[in-house]
């Protein structure tokens, strides 16, 4: 089948790293990114040797999920505070753990599901505005950096919480 040129075909063309959202219920609405780094699934090992085993050889295997810590910058708005109050809220042993979904998006803004990631049990660990600098010419931006329990990989049914 040939492409038309109307709409990228999802098995013909790779998924774009510019066209994504995140969502979670601390956020009133999807929160606009300009960047978002440190997506990262991984899992401890565990090392296993028994004493009668004549090779010597360790044993590898699957342990538990580690969490990641997840970086989102952008543009910094004076109409846009959900950030900031999101992190003033994050109180120790007050915060309510979010459920956050990151989601690639198509060429008409739709959830891919390939490109569905969630984080569990995430919370706000830092919230930092842009240097400034009188010489400057580029727009203020505002980093937050989340720390989550596990990301969660799409087909991922464990559910995380």
């Amino acid at each position: 089948m040939s492409d038309t040129g109307d709409s990228q075909s999802s098995n013909e063309w790779a998924l774009q790293t510019f066209n994504f959202k995140m969502e979670c219920d601390a956020l009133s609405e999807a929160v606009g990114f300009t960047k978002i780094s440190g997506l990262e699934a991984s899992r401890e090992t565990v090392e296993m040797r028994t004493g009668d085993d004549p090779t010597g050889t360790t044993q590898v295997m699957p342990g538990r999920p580690k969490g990641a810590t997840i970086t989102c910058e952008r543009p910094f708005r004076p109409d846009k505070k959900e950030l900031l109050e999101w992190w003033n809220g994050a109180k120790a042993n007050t915060i309510a753990r979010q459920m956050i979904t990151i989601s690639m998006l198509d060429e008409a803004g739709n959830p891919v599901d390939i490109g569905v990631f969630r984080l569990a049990e995430a919370f706000p660990t830092s919230w930092k505005p842009s240097d400034l600098d009188a010489m400057g010419s580029g727009a203020a931006m505002e980093t937050l950096t989340i720390q989550c329990q596990q990301v969660l990989l799409p087909g991922d049914t464990s559910g995380g919480e």
